[in-house]
């Protein structure tokens, strides 16, 4: 079922900060309000299906995977993961992880205040390189992306006016990881895109409102 935040209010995205891996305890979440979420981004290698449970203070969550539109993937050698909680109250929160994806990658986390929705209304994903998500936008909404990339240590380019959050380009054996926003979008078709010098894109998005 969704969930409804006060009428007419526009989403405001902060970025918290980001870690190799799946950090522990996710901090920097800002003043409390009743109305915060936490959103989380994820990108990593993995040649197996993938099956990720992502607990927030002891109550598991609901994983995004925007490869299948579900929750599990098969095949690849990167994917990405979405997680959106609501945290009213602290300043951190505690995390685990399970399953069969790998724990490494990059892991970055936002709050965001003002959602209509506590779900993403959409998704997609794309390898190459450039690579492009086309996502379907609510007026004033919001799309986060998030990619893993082979085989370059170079810096990834977003295109313009996603703000790029995260841009590791040293997580071993030439992988990278990079994450990026845009907030108070048009509503209607949107195309999210990301390049680098050489090698391969594995970029998923996902769209809030």
């Amino acid at each position: 079922m969704p969930i409804f935040s006060p009428s007419g209010s526009i989403p405001s995205v902060t970025f918290c900060g980001a870690q190799e891996g799946i950090p522990t305890t996710m901090g920097n979440l800002g003043a409390n309000h009743p109305d915060r979420y936490l959103v989380i981004t994820r990108a990593s290698g993995g040649t197996s299906t993938v099956s990720l449970t992502i607990s927030i203070n002891g109550v598991a969550q609901t994983v995004w995977y925007p490869q299948s539109n579900g929750t599990v993937i098969s095949g690849g050698t990167g994917f990405t993961q979405f997680v959106v909680v609501k945290v009213p109250t602290g300043t951190s929160v505690t995390v685990a992880a399970s399953g069969t994806a790998s724990t490494g990658g990059e892991t970055a986390w936002y709050t965001v205040i003002g959602l209509d929705r506590a779900y993403p209304i959409d998704g997609n994903t794309k390898v190459g390189n450039p690579a492009t998500c086309s996502v379907t936008m609510e007026q004033d909404g919001i799309v986060f992306g998030a990619l893993w990339a082979d085989n370059d240590n170079n810096s990834f380019t977003w295109s313009s006016p996603m703000s790029r959050t995260v841009n590791n380009t040293s997580l071993g054996n030439s992988r990278g990881a990079s994450m990026a926003y845009r907030q108070n979008t048009t509503g209607g078709a949107y195309s999210v895109s990301a390049s680098m010098a050489s090698g391969t894109i594995y970029m998923g998005a996902i769209v809030l409102r």
